[in-house]
């Protein structure tokens, strides 16, 4: 698969002014999935680590489009620039009424055709994902709340709080992301915490 560097994909982030905060989260979310990437590849599973950071990295580099910037709570207490806010009417005006997800895909897939698609895949919470790599990348960005590792049930209060999503469709996410916390235990022998000591 056609990958662009680490550095190509953080000048991306300087290009479109990604604030530090969701930077930030990118960057630990890169960590936090290498980390895991490699307790898979030491349990002896083929694993694509360059594919698991980049994947780390963009998933929400346009995140900022979709930002409620009406809506302050706890969580969110960063003041964002007026270059972060020009960006941010650049990106909605060029990809109106897109999820980060799709924006990411839209951006990489001339370029980049798979890792578009695998970046839409892990970012999105309905698309069925197709490799290891795809689900570690989804799982570890619910364990990354801002910049610090915290578990589902942390992450959930989290969302609940600040988008205050309801209904069914939620209740299905949440059975979703404890299924795929359950797939990851199954497949490493090891506890959720445990899973990210090495």
């Amino acid at each position: 698969m056609k990958l662009p560097s680490e550095k190509q994909c953080l000048e991306w982030f300087k290009e479109f002014k990604v604030p530090q905060n969701i930077l930030q989260h990118c960057l630990k979310v890169r960590d936090k999935s290498l980390c895991l990437g490699k307790t898979f590849l030491e349990k002896g599973f083929i694993m694509d680590l360059d594919l698991i950071g980049r994947l780390a990295l963009l998933h929400d580099m346009f995140k900022m489009a979709t930002v409620n910037l009406k809506k302050h709570n706890k969580y969110h207490t960063h003041q964002f620039s007026e270059d972060e806010l020009l960006a941010r009417e650049e990106i909605i005006k060029k990809y109106p009424q897109m999820h980060e997800g799709e924006i990411a895909y839209s951006f990489l897939v001339e370029d980049y055709p798979e890792l578009a698609l695998a970046v839409k895949r892990s970012s999105s919470l309905t698309d069925k994902k197709e490799s290891w790599e795809e689900i570690i990348v989804h799982y570890v960005d619910w364990r990354v709340l801002q910049s610090q590792l915290v578990t589902i049930p942390e992450r959930i209060v989290y969302l609940e709080h600040t988008y205050n999503p309801q209904g069914e469709i939620w209740e299905e996410h949440k059975r979703d992301i404890f299924e795929l916390e359950r797939k990851i235990i199954k497949a490493l022998a090891l506890s959720s915490e445990e899973m990210f000591l090495r």
